[in-house]
């Protein structure tokens, strides 16, 4: 079905997603629920919800959050197991419409996660030796004596971690590095936090270090955007994150697909609202890139004007590693000169938002300032827009972090054009369905992206339908 509103290219791309796609993105979860010091081990297919936050700039690692139906007697064992208590969540894709599951799909699995359990409440303590009253009656016993004390039924929420991120929190790093560039530097503190794998896009910053301090004590936190401040690794703004037993680290505005930190790229295709209602799923590979069709509402928050007015259009700065006397030139006739190039440093924004008021410009002077990736980097955030939009049915941990973006539409004439960007945030929230046992619902997730995005192409830019 063509909607309107929509060019030829377009649509070709939206039809192509919807009917080329043959993958389920509908779960039959099972949740298992281990401590291998103890031997406990307890088994749940009943989740009420999953929810997966991965902001990769506001954090550093995956929010994972579940919900359970358990038995009082269930609950408390896991409390009494809780100390290195493991999770494996697995979901099978299955049939949408038969709800029968896809052995030729490979699962999703989350394997041997740390369980923190917030709420660590004995249940014995605040329930009468009966049955669970609405009053929390305290009137409990060490152990369940009744089937109804035992069976009653309890929704229980937990916070899951993978093993990786929970051990690097641990980290903490100081050192001086002799005659290393900030390439090496990077290099090596990421293999001082112990991921299986790390995905480094090559800093910008190529200057070699006579001495290059690592301030005690930094982790994982505070580590790279510390030497971002002081040192300058990217010129476009820092980016770092880990999940799935990597570490991951990229210049968070740098659109170009060189620096992209997966094989290939998004492309987010904006379809009308609410159109291509029904679908299974909304995303198809295809060679190396992947095509997800968004047919929910999107926020557009230009951060150009926002930019200008508050940060500057125009940052100027003093190189203080350059106010030495061999900055100075002085001729035969004692005229004293200096070379503005090396001792000022005056960057603009390329945008196309500017000013409120098309006849000023305004200025920022950010005092002495040896490294310029802070400037170009607060600079360049405000050289775009920020994107939100929607994924239903979407897989759930598919995007990257760091992912170069490509998000396209139609232009205002009608007119299929593209803006290259890189994503910020996927947040992925679960909803259940009716399953083939009514005991075990089925599960799908709809995903909120944020990206950031590049400014908007001129006439001369645009891509013909």
């Amino acid at each position: 079905m063509a909607y309107s509103k929509t060019s030829k290219r377009l649509e070709k791309l939206l039809l192509s997603v919807v009917n080329n796609n043959h993958t389920s993105c509908v779960f039959s979860p099972s949740c298992i629920f281990r401590n291998p010091n103890t031997e406990f081990k307890f088994t749940t297919r009943y989740l009420e919800s999953m929810d997966i936050v991965q902001d990769f700039v506001g954090n550093y690692s995956d929010n994972i959050q579940i919900s359970f139906k358990v038995s009082m007697t269930e609950y408390q064992s896991l409390l009494d197991n809780m100390q290195d208590l493991e999770c494996t969540i697995k979901l099978q894709p299955v049939d949408p419409v038969t709800t029968e599951e896809l052995i030729e799909q490979d699962p999703f699995i989350l394997e041997s996660m740390v369980v923190i359990m917030a709420d660590q409440t004995n249940m014995n303590k605040v329930a009468s030796a009966g049955v669970i009253s609405d009053d929390n009656d305290v009137n409990g016993s060490e152990v369940p004596n009744t089937p109804a004390k035992a069976q009653s039924q309890m929704t229980y929420t937990c916070h899951l971690i993978e093993k990786g991120a929970f051990a690097l929190r641990h980290v903490q790093l100081n050192a001086i590095l002799t005659n290393t560039s900030m390439r090496d530097a990077i290099n090596w503190m990421a293999q001082q936090f112990g991921a299986e794998s790390n995905v480094i896009i090559p800093a910008d910053n190529t200057q070699v270090y006579s001495n290059l301090v690592i301030e005690p004590m930094k982790g994982i936190d505070d580590l790279f955007p510390c030497m971002q401040s002081r040192y300058g690794i990217y010129a476009y703004g820092l980016g770092y994150y880990y999940t799935d037993k990597t570490l991951f680290i990229y210049p968070q505005f740098n659109t170009d697909e060189g620096s992209n930190t997966a094989p290939g790229i998004i492309r987010i295709l904006n379809a009308p609202l609410n159109s291509y209602a029904g679908e299974g799923c909304y995303h198809l590979p295809q060679d190396a890139d992947t095509f997800i069709l968004s047919n929910t509402d999107k926020k557009m928050l230009s951060m150009n004007s926002v930019g200008e007015e508050n940060g500057g259009g125009t940052r100027v700065s003093m190189n203080t590693d350059n106010q030495r006397d061999n900055s100075v030139k002085i001729d035969d006739k004692g005229k004293v000169t200096r070379d503005l190039d090396s001792f000022m440093t005056t960057i603009s924004l390329s945008n196309k938002g500017g000013s409120a008021n098309s006849k000023s410009q305004n200025l920022k002077f950010d005092g002495q300032r040896s490294n310029i990736y802070v400037s170009t980097s607060e600079m360049a955030m405000s050289n775009g827009s920020i994107m939100t939009c929607g994924w239903n049915s979407a897989y759930p941990m598919f995007i990257k972090p760091g992912q170069i973006i490509s998000y396209e539409y139609d232009d205002q004439n009608g007119t299929f054009t593209s803006q290259k960007g890189r994503i910020m945030s996927c947040a992925y929230l679960s909803s259940l369905s009716p399953g083939k046992d009514a005991s075990v619902p089925l599960i799908k997730f709809s995903c909120q992206m944020q990206m950031f995005l590049d400014p908007e192409k001129t006439a001369d830019d645009v891509v013909q339908s």
